[in-house]
């Protein structure tokens, strides 16, 4: 497919006919001639933009908590001096009649360099066109003409940001891109998001559709207002028989603060029917930065019964994140049970370290430890706690531990201290020998 502005096909019929009545579309295709008759080279159009949109008019846009630069997502982490409302202002770099490239600007009208001025559209017009843009371009252009899109004043391009996401001949991080546009175009009208939520939710699962893409439309379902799209995810979650969808739909559900997700992950908590890697997504949706006291204990409580490799490590990694005494005391428990794997007492020993365990505590673990691999991971933990207390450990073993293992391996690691009583230990032990 070239980049020449075609004649409306069966996707443009759908995405203008979203934008605008019947009587109306004659309007983009009129902008569309006027861009055709247009001399060769640059040319720029320009529209209302929507209450909160402003810009320099030069380098960035900013609208809705976010700012646009070069038609690239950037931070924006200064004040907005300078960030004038005004127009949107297209402009068009051209390859006799194929667009090349597209800027959008937003603040005092001005005329870019070398640029055919085809003055104020209306929103509806620009919009539709640019959607269309967008739904016909193989190059950046068709990305970059969205934006602009968004931001005309009082056009609701729903429909027609969800023609370019079911679209499979489109580009991947165009469909992409027209998803995460879906729920901002959608606070200003959130009686489609219905409609919205089940035309995603095909994506999602239809088989025959990238990944990427399918992941994007779960997202996207993540953050449509209100809340809207969360039952339909706690459906797809709770569907032990979908597979792949049900997993992405644990993961999308773990990343919202939505209580009904919340409430979703947590009764899930109680289910023996979930395979291990759904379970580890389902802990870690609840040792999220939501996560109550409550949670917590739920997650001590549920360890035992877990028997997946995955969740459990899961429920270790999601509980050491709350930190604390008790956590502390419940990693310890761990490392100490004799029935539990040796991995997982090592996991619970590191653990216990990061949530605040001291190193008095943890040297008073060496001597009930008999097992070999447990006494190493805790002269690593020792090593790099490197208080007084851990390199008198370190010196005490490798003075008088019976492993010559052990020995050598508390050796190495006083050698690595900076601690002279390490260096000295180690002077008086060569000079020994």
């Amino acid at each position: 497919m070239t980049n020449r502005i075609p004649r409306l096909g069966a996707l443009s019929l759908v995405i203008v006919g979203a934008l605008v009545h019947v009587p109306k579309a004659a309007h983009a295709q009129s902008l569309a001639d006027r861009i055709g008759r247009a001399p060769a080279g640059r040319l720029q159009f320009s529209f209302a933009a929507r209450p909160g949109a402003c810009g320099d008019g030069r380098s960035f846009i900013h609208w809705s908590s976010s700012t646009y630069g070069s038609n690239d997502y950037v931070s924006y982490d200064s004040n907005r001096e300078g960030c004038a409302a005004g127009p949107v202002r297209v402009v068009l770099d051209r390859a006799g009649s194929e667009i090349v490239g597209l800027s959008a600007f937003v603040g005092t009208p001005r005329v870019s360099d070398g640029a055919t001025d085809l003055g104020v559209v209306s929103t509806r017009d620009g919009a539709a066109w640019l959607m269309h843009l967008a739904a016909t371009n193989e190059g950046r252009a068709g990305r970059d003409a969205l934006l602009p899109a968004m931001i005309a004043d009082s056009v609701d391009n729903t429909d027609a940001l969800l023609a370019i996401a079911r679209d499979a001949t489109r580009p991947r991080d165009v469909r992409r891109s027209a998803m995460n546009w879906i729920p901002r175009e959608s606070e200003d009208v959130p009686a489609v998001s219905g409609r919205v939520t089940d035309a995603l939710m095909a994506i999602a699962r239809d088989a025959n559709e990238e990944q990427p893409v399918r992941q994007s439309a779960l997202r996207t379902i993540a953050r449509l207002p209100q809340g809207a799209g969360i039952p339909a995810l706690v459906s797809a979650a709770g569907d032990a028989n979908s597979g792949w969808m049900m997993r992405e739909a644990v993961t999308t559900l773990s990343s919202s603060g939505d209580p009904r997700a919340r409430a979703w992950l947590r009764s899930a908590l109680r289910r023996t029917d979930l395979q291990d890697d759904v379970m580890a997504g389902v802990i870690r949706g609840v040792g999220r930065e939501w996560a109550t006291q409550a949670d917590m204990a739920a997650l001590r409580q549920l360890y035992p019964s877990l028997t997946g490799d995955k969740a459990r490590e899961a429920a270790l990694s999601s509980i050491a994140e709350a930190g604390g005494a008790e956590t502390a005391r419940w990693f310890i428990s761990i490392a100490k049970d004799e029935n539990a794997t040796q991995s997982a007492r090592r996991r619970a020993l590191e653990y216990a370290r990061r949530a605040g365990t001291s190193s008095k505590d943890m040297i008073a673990l060496y001597d009930d430890m008999a097992d070999a691999t447990l006494r190493e991971a805790l002269l690593s933990i020792y090593a790099q706690a490197g208080d007084a207390a851990a390199v008198d450990k370190l010196i005490a073993v490798a003075k008088t531990d019976t492993n010559p293992q052990q020995r050598k391996r508390a050796i190495q690691y006083l050698a690595r201290s900076d601690d002279k009583r390490a260096r000295d230990a180690i002077v008086g032990m060569v000079e020994r020998l």
